[in-house]
């Protein structure tokens, strides 16, 4: 793999990880728990917030390795 190969093959990892973060933050957060006023959450569309089901590890894979 070349440097130009791999930079781009982190940059999709990258985007992954944060994309799945929004959206466990979309589904599983309510209305009255959110983080910032003009956040959007499933609660918003009629859909009430609910657990994921994704495992404590990969949750914290998703929350510690997007930044180590």
């Amino acid at each position: 793999m070349t440097g130009a190969d791999y930079c781009a093959w982190e940059h999709v990892n990258f985007s992954r990880m944060g994309h799945a973060r929004a959206l466990i933050y979309f589904f599983e957060c309510g209305l009255s728990s959110k983080k910032w006023e003009d956040d959007i959450v499933s609660e918003d569309f009629g859909f009430p917030a609910s657990q994921t089901g994704i495992s404590q590890e990969d949750r914290d894979r998703l929350n510690k390795d997007l930044f180590t």
